[in-house]
């Protein structure tokens, strides 16, 4: 019991407390308010200005003059999508984002396409962030410490994970600090900058200053640096995507978060765009743009040796917090489409901590793969992101022109010309990334969308030839609803043979685990006992009001398996729980039940495959297998019923 104890102690210190989902209290401790929803989801945003803006600038070579023009489109792209994505928000209040709008108005393929890019999307979130976050790091760092850099890529990756399994909440308070000392020394940054003399530049002459291109030739140079500088959009569709993390009215605390998003955001990156032309800032060894523009504002004196180093480190811990996003919107995003069937289902469940954990794992482990083959790349890693991203602003903004379109209201053509101009600009993009000098990394980002929709697709066929199989059993329910036969009721005896049955609401399945030991053990068991357990998984965590509708739907489904025992002369009585782990509480359950009956005998129905295969493990929980484990080891004897698909 001491080392149990200990290992409890030490699991609560690393991931935190468990929390209750029956707990009427855990939604208002778990939500967030607009503030920290802008830190929290608005980091990812925010932190890329420190590379959108850079990727952008250093496109525009020796023509730097252009840069006032970027810094405008800049400013109204960001707010033409946050105007898009403020709309999806009040359209959609339930959340999913720009799966859930494509899948709605779409078809679900297109969803699950869009879900696909999503996924993609965040585990490069996190690849980007971390990779971007270790290049401000050692920007200042002796050259001799970059051996190091990948260690402290993993370090990163590995700790946001443990934050994220802690809770959203718990990580986001951590993150606040950083946020906030990264907002008041860019702002003094940029402020400065406009009010310092440039200086000759860094490493390179100035251009020419009759290096003025024609209007066509202008046009294309614009297009291709704006394009580059793509992944400074990302991340403004991360609030739309965890409504169901924000704290009620939930469309008032969103539209809020995703205003301050917008602000924030076009200011620092025009802002920065400008400060670079104004500075005369050029590339200069292993130091990033706005490493070098720190160094030029505030200089080598001694508020400079300060100053310098506090912002990079502000820069560096934000872009690492940044990957928060992928680890809040990630994970959900795999677990819509788990309900969905497109993922495996497993992806759906929530940890005590009330987390998606399975979803948290695959996404760190994702952007750790995407950083190691890219060398962590920057340059690289955004063109791959940014495709990804517009991919879902496209998909997810044609399906809102479509939702508009088709409701009637003062507001719908406006919101529905936001849209179209949204669908534009991402087209646009998407087009300008594909006919870039490094094409072949916008091809990558489409070969992984359509390889895991692929993937996708192999998941949904196999679960619905399983759901197929399942609803021929279906017909067992109107079968014995339906049969006149009728016996009087047997009365309860505490030491009479008790059948215990597991099951997972009413349904064929279950009438056929009831039926078969009917069969096997006839005139054996008079009196039976009904267990079954309400999962709180992510599609039913979106409130009290979703725990308080499953709870009466299993209560339900138990009263039908009674009245249709006592029908047939059992002795019939149903008990419930609730709660994230469905094999600990259905064990729970099943020892007070011991204590109540001690003959009885419990019976589970499992699935069994003609061809089992690691894709079936993999699919398909062994709650069975893992039940009958448990079970040995109080003592209690559990049959396993099959049911061959």
């Amino acid at each position: 019991m001491t080392s149990i104890y200990r290992k409890r102690k030490l699991n609560e210190l690393i991931f935190g407390k468990a929390k209750d989902p029956n707990d009427p209290s855990v939604y208002q401790h778990l939500s967030l308010i607009a503030f920290l929803a802008w830190v929290g989801l608005g980091a990812d945003g925010l932190s890329s200005a420190c590379y959108g803006p850079e990727e952008t600038f250093k496109a525009l070579g020796e023509y730097r003059y252009l840069a006032p023009y970027l810094a405008l489109a800049t400013m109204v792209t960001v707010s033409i999508l946050s105007a898009a994505y403020s709309s999806t928000i009040a359209a959609f209040p339930s959340g999913g984002g720009g799966y859930t709008v494509a899948s709605s108005t779409l078809g679900r393929t297109a969803g699950m396409i869009c879900g696909c890019a999503l996924v993609i999307d965040y585990i490069l979130t996190v690849a980007i962030s971390v990779a971007s976050g270790a290049d401000a790091i050692f920007s200042f760092l002796p050259p001799d410490w970059h051996g190091r850099k990948y260690v402290a890529v993993i370090a990163g990756v590995g700790l946001l994970m443990i934050m994220n399994f802690r809770g959203v909440k718990d990580s986001v308070m951590v993150l606040m600090p950083v946020f906030l000392v990264f907002l008041l020394t860019h702002v003094v940054l940029i402020g400065m900058s406009f009010f310092k003399s440039p200086g000759a530049p860094a490493s390179a002459p100035a251009p020419p200053a009759h290096a003025v291109l024609p209007g066509a030739l202008a046009l294309i140079l614009l297009l291709k640096a704006y394009s580059h500088g793509a992944g400074t959009y990302t991340g403004i569709e991360a609030i739309s995507n965890s409504l169901s993390i924000l704290r009620e009215p939930r469309v008032r605390t969103a539209r809020k978060a995703m205003v301050y998003m917008a602000v924030s955001l076009s200011l620092m990156a025009g802002g920065l765009l400008m400060a670079y032309l104004h500075m005369n800032v050029t590339k200069s060894g292993n130091m990033t743009l706005n490493a070098v523009l720190a160094r030029e504002v505030f200089g080598s004196g001694a508020w400079g040796r300060f100053l310098v180093p506090v912002t990079l480190i502000s820069e560096a811990t934000l872009l690492i917090s940044a990957a928060q996003a992928g680890f809040i919107d990630g994970p959900r995003v795999l677990a819509s489409m788990a309900v969905d069937s497109w993922v495996p289902r497993r992806f759906s469940r929530l940890s005590d901590r009330l987390v998606v954990s399975n979803g948290i794992f695959l996404i760190g482990v994702g952007g750790l793969i995407a950083i190691l083959v890219t060398q962590g790349k920057v340059e690289n890693l955004v063109i791959i992101y940014s495709f990804s991203v517009f991919v879902t602003f496209l998909l997810s903004q044609a399906g809102m022109v479509r939702y508009w379109f088709t409701h009637s209201g003062k507001t719908s053509h406006l919101r529905a010309g936001i849209s179209i101009v949204a669908a534009l600009i991402s087209g646009t993009i998407l087009a300008a990334l594909f006919s870039a000098n490094e094409p072949r990394y916008a091809v990558y980002a489409t070969v992984s969308i359509a390889g895991m929709a692929v993937l996708c697709g192999l998941v949904k066929w196999h679960y619905s030839r399983v759901a197929k199989s399942l609803g021929h059993l279906n017909t067992l329910i109107a079968a014995a609803e339906s049969d006149p036969y009728h016996r009087d009721r047997q009365a309860w005896e505490k030491t009479a043979p008790t059948a215990v049955f597991l099951v997972s609401g009413y349904n064929g399945a279950g009438l056929h685990t009831v039926m078969g030991v009917q069969r096997i053990f006839p005139e054996y068991f008079k009196q039976a006992v009904f267990l079954s357990v309400g999962a709180v998984d992510f599609d039913r965590f979106k409130g009290q009001r979703e725990v308080e509708n499953l709870r009466a739907a299993v209560e339900t489904d138990l009263k039908k398996y009674v009245t249709l025992s006592e029908k047939w002369g059992f002795a019939s009585e149903w008990r419930a729980g609730f709660g994230v782990d469905l094999i600990e509480e259905l064990e729970g359950l099943s020892v007070k039940v011991s204590e109540d009956y001690p003959r009885a005998v419990y019976f589970c129905g499992d699935l069994i495959f003609h061809i089992p295969s690691l894709l079936t493990r993999l699919l398909h929980a062994r709650t069975g297998e893992e039940l009958q484990r448990r079970f040995r080891d109080r003592g209690l004897p559990l049959i396993i019923m099959p049911i061959r698909v």
